[in-house]
């Protein structure tokens, strides 16, 4: 499809693994001595032999000119023609037979553009060499730049630069890019010995299952076979019923897909807290296997979307009658404080606080400690009271029994936070919300009446 065609178009390439598909940088292998028999010739030609030099057998100290072009022509000629290979070969044969025919005309051309420039370009390419890890050893990019070991990325540049001004003598086009594909390769090489100097140091780079994501610097320079442009789908939700969209990071593999699920259906309501639930676990099982401290780093995303049967219009009296039984709602809460907040002074909380430490967690240490109270209240959710009492840094936590973060009756337009509100009047029963967050700090709700 689409995708594929630019994978195909930004080189990278698509390789088969268990469970799918993968994209990794193209490894290309770079051979230029002869074969044993035809059918290795052939394959060298189409299998190992990414530019035209390498296409006709040109070793790396060979003379190249239009003379050394053709009797390197006619002697492969005579080992890929299609005639002379045998009738299970024919269509391979006929395909490196054209690949061997159009590096002849590339090298040609190269030369009658400029005899010393496609010599410097013949040199060049047979010092690369082949492609054969997804990582570029730093070595291999000082020898394809001609800079000592310490060299500044200053100097690599000015190096690679004056390389490219010489490989403009094979012509350019209007837009600045090689008119020839093997000067294209030799500046692509460049790039890539650049960015291999410039990279944080890696040991492997593994092929990934996407084509499109965030960071990935491997995949996106120099060329974005991986791209972070958004891919936009629309999707027609029809029937009635509750719909999560979870975008989960590669580490939350370690999560059979049963498992996520589950985490949804514990906080169908409740995004935020199924997002950070399933990050959470995939964090642990990670660490649990023993995975290194970068690889438990896990991240979900959680949207919840309803699909609510269509009410035909009620009597205006019918629906001014319900209206008003909502005007009102009845609410526990529980607040934690974080350091991160800019109201220092809470007048609700002063009796609560009186004569504890400042208050010095964190936001995410905040919203750790009520998902653990999620968790709880999945079980158990008329111990809300309980807990409110135990932990919450509000003043409604020192009331009595059941009323234990009781915040009355509540109308509409009466609360200082809109946001706040809506929550409360958003939930059913005894209903629990997601975590809220206001200038107060971090909520969890429980509608009671």
């Amino acid at each position: 499809g689409p995708e594929r065609q630019r994978l195909d178009a930004a080189g990278g390439e698509v390789v088969e693994r268990p469970g799918g598909l993968a994209v990794r940088r193209p490894l290309r292998p770079r051979e230029t001595a002869s074969g044993d028999g035809p059918e290795a010739e052939i394959r060298r030609v189409l299998e190992a032999a990414p530019d035209s030099f390498a296409t006709l057998g040109f070793a790396a100290g060979d003379a190249v000119d239009a003379r050394a072009a053709r009797a390197q022509y006619r002697r492969l000629a005579l080992r890929v023609h299609p005639d002379k290979a045998p009738e299970s070969l024919r269509a391979l044969a006929k395909e490196a037979f054209a690949k061997v025919e159009a590096a002849l005309e590339r090298v040609d051309a190269l030369c009658e553009a400029d005899a010393a420039a496609t010599s410097e370009l013949h040199r060049f390419l047979a010092a690369a060499g082949a492609v054969d890890s997804a990582v570029m050893p730093r070595a291999w990019a000082r020898a394809t730049l001609g800079v000592e070991e310490g060299a500044t990325p200053e100097e690599a540049q000015r190096k690679a630069d004056e390389r490219k001004k010489a490989l403009s003598k094979l012509g350019v086009f209007a837009d600045g890019r090689p008119a020839h594909p093997d000067a294209a390769r030799a500046l692509d090489l460049l790039d890539e010995a650049l960015e291999a100097l410039q990279a944080p140091p890696r040991e492997n780079l593994e092929a990934v299952a996407v084509s499109r994501a965030l960071g990935l610097r491997d995949l996106k320079r120099p060329h974005d076979i991986c791209s972070a442009e958004p891919q936009i789908d629309a999707l027609q939700l029809e029937a009635i019923g509750t719909y999560h969209l979870a975008l989960l990071s590669s580490s939350t593999r370690v999560l059979e897909e049963a498992e996520v699920v589950a985490r949804l259906r514990d906080f169908p309501r409740q995004p935020k807290a199924a997002s950070l639930v399933i990050a959470q676990t995939a964090s642990e099982c990670q660490a649990a296997r023993g995975a290194a401290p970068t690889g438990c780093l896990a991240s979900s995303v959680v949207g919840v979307f309803e699909v609510q049967e269509e009410k035909l219009p009620e009597p205006p009296q019918k629906r001014a009658k319900a209206e008003a039984s909502v005007e009102k709602v009845r609410c526990l809460h529980i607040l934690l404080k974080h350091k991160d907040l800019r109201m220092t002074k809470d007048p609700e909380s002063q009796v609560r606080l009186k004569g504890r430490a400042a208050v010095t967690r964190t936001q995410a240490q905040a919203e750790r400690e009520l998902l653990a109270m999620l968790r709880a209240l999945v079980d158990n959710p008329n111990t809300f009271h309980v807990l409110a009492r135990k932990h919450s840094e509000c003043d409604t936590a020192m009331q009595p029994g059941q009323s234990a973060g009781d915040l009355g009756w509540v109308s509409r337009g009466a609360c200082g936070s809109p946001q706040f509100e809506a929550v409360m009047f958003s939930l059913k029963t005894y209903e629990v919300s997601d975590i809220v967050s206001t200038p107060r700090g971090l909520h969890i709700v429980q509608r009671i009446a």
